[in-house]
């Protein structure tokens, strides 16, 4: 999940700001925002996959291998949610944005206890992470007046890296201080000391 919450909330939030900064705007910028971050994340993610074994190792977690190759799609399906929040967030349309929360949250939420309940343990979480970042992007793009497309202007494109660079980089400070202590502690304490970091409360940061 931090390799999950980096493309999330680094590209994803990055690429969102900057459609958001551009003054004047068109079809073309989200289709080419939609693309070049669709390819940061299909390269993100087959780089998990091809490392999945090896991280599993690092870890001692030999089941994490395969649940690694499942989740790596999950930034490629995440990558298509940046054009649709930055155009509801640009109308001030905030009704998609709560549906989509709502929606993936349910359906998801639904996936994670019947499986669990199934018996899946870990690969309920794995589903339940599947499914809601799916429905979110499907419910956006139902729900916002923006026409999908995917393509590629080096004009367009130029104009978004400078907004998006300066936010990607803060982006990606932030993360580093929230996550990496997570991924120290996971690589040196496992997995049941993690999952106790990860659920006290918020008063105990302090």
């Amino acid at each position: 999940m931090v390799f999950v919450g980096f493309c999330e909330n680094v590209p994803g939030e990055a690429a969102a700001e900057a459609l958001i900064s551009v003054r004047e705007i068109d079809e073309r910028h989200f289709s080419t925002m939609t693309t070049a971050n669709v390819l940061l994340s299909v390269a993100i993610g087959i780089a998990v996959f091809a490392g999945a074994q090896r991280i599993a190792g690092w870890f001692g977690e030999p089941e994490l291998a395969a649940i690694l190759r499942w989740m790596s799609v999950l930034p490629a399906i995440s990558a298509f949610a940046a054009a649709p929040i930055a155009a509801t967030k640009r109308d001030m349309l905030f009704q998609p944005l709560a549906l989509r929360s709502i929606g993936s949250l349910f359906v998801g939420g639904i996936v994670g206890l019947v499986l669990t309940l199934a018996g899946a343990g870990v690969w309920a979480l794995v589903w339940q992470a599947l499914v809601t970042r799916l429905v979110s992007s499907i419910v956006l793009w139902h729900t916002v007046p923006l026409k999908f497309g995917m393509g590629f202007s080096t004009r367009h494109f130029r104009e978004l890296a400078q907004f998006a660079a300066p936010t990607l980089m803060s982006r990606f400070l932030t993360w580093s201080c929230n996550q990496i202590p997570r991924l120290m502690l996971g690589l040196y304490w496992g997995s049941t000391d993690l999952g106790l970091f990860s659920s006290r409360p918020a008063w105990a940061t302090f």
